[in-house]
């Protein structure tokens, strides 16, 4: 009865938020002030507080990370049609997806250069910056021409950030095992508003370091290399992590944990621990193995190694 009744506070803190959500967005379709759509956000983590406090109803339950990925992509998408009247680094990304397929490089021409006068419209006036070139590293980059070549508009970018907002949590509930984590970071106000709404690709970075944390704790340094190469290629920001590799794996095995406090809240440091016991007891049993004394001294190996009755006496 406990049970049934948590989920029915955790239904209805889903639905308020929703509810919020899409008022915000309707006000962000109508032209209201930025600060009412901030006001909106924020007053989105009262009932995301709630969905927080009752998603212990949620243990158990089957595929919980299908149910966070669907429960993300369901609040995210109530932002999709709205204008990203927050942040105007949506129409560079658009912009710059562009001029990839139109055989122009971001990284040496700027927006208001004379030589793109033609591809000049509605969304180049929106444009930050415009006497500048880009500054977004490669790999997100490659996700602009993306987007362009899917279709090249505001939505199409936005679907890109809310999908990568939703692989994120489906990655966090995989290793983590605890649907409650996955749920704290899909129905987060300000990451659906950040991903759906301003269309921003962070949280992609915010997934690589959560990779190299695991990686590192589970000394898979190769994925972890690779980790930090994909959050670099997203945001410059990535570079922050690279200090963890000056340390010895012995370090950070012990320490790494406890430095990630968002970490240690969501019972990652306890799936680390299940997991390097398990992998202790199999090499255990493989060394027990190899150094069995079972065939040594046996009478079969005795006389492999007795010299010749020629050579005896």
């Amino acid at each position: 009865m406990s049970t049934a009744r948590d989920r029915a506070w955790l239904a209805l803190g889903l639905l308020l938020q929703g509810i919020v959500f899409a008022g915000s967005a309707a006000a962000a379709e109508r032209g209201e002030p930025p600060s009412l759509i901030v006001f909106g956000i924020a007053a989105s983590f009262v009932p995301y507080g709630v969905v927080l406090v009752f998603s212990r109803s949620l243990t158990g339950v089957p595929a919980p990370g299908l149910f966070a990925a669907a429960t993300t992509a369901a609040l995210g998408a109530i932002w999709l049609l709205a204008p990203p009247v927050l942040s105007d680094d949506l129409y560079r990304y658009v912009w710059e997806g562009r001029l990839w397929l139109e055989g122009f490089n971001p990284y040496g021409i700027a927006p208001d250069d004379p030589s793109l006068a033609p591809l000049r419209d509605e969304l180049w006036a929106s444009i930050n910056n415009k006497s500048l070139a880009t500054v977004y590293p490669p790999l997100s980059q490659l996700l602009f021409a993306i987007s362009a070549w899917l279709g090249g508009g505001i939505v199409t970018v936005k679907l890109l950030a809310l999908g990568g907002l939703v692989a994120t949590v489906g990655w966090v509930a995989r290793v983590t095992g605890e649907i409650r984590v996955a749920l704290a970071i899909g129905a987060n106000p300000l990451l659906s508003a950040e991903s759906a709404l301003n269309g921003h690709f962070d949280v992609l970075v915010g997934a690589a370091f959560f990779t190299v944390a695991w990686a590192l704790s589970q000394h898979r340094f190769v994925r972890a290399g690779v980790a930090i190469s994909f959050a670099v290629g997203l945001k410059v920001v990535g570079l922050v992590v690279l200090p963890l590799l000056w340390r010895r794996p012995k370090a950070w095995q012990r320490r790494l944990p406890r430095r990630f406090c968002s970490l240690h809240w969501c019972g990652l440091e306890r799936r680390m621990i299940q997991l390097r016991g398990q992998a202790s007891s199999q090499h255990a049993g493989r060394e027990t193995r190899v150094s069995s004394p079972s065939s040594i001294g046996s009478p079969a190996n005795s006389s492999q190694r007795a010299p010749p009755a020629s050579l005896r006496g």
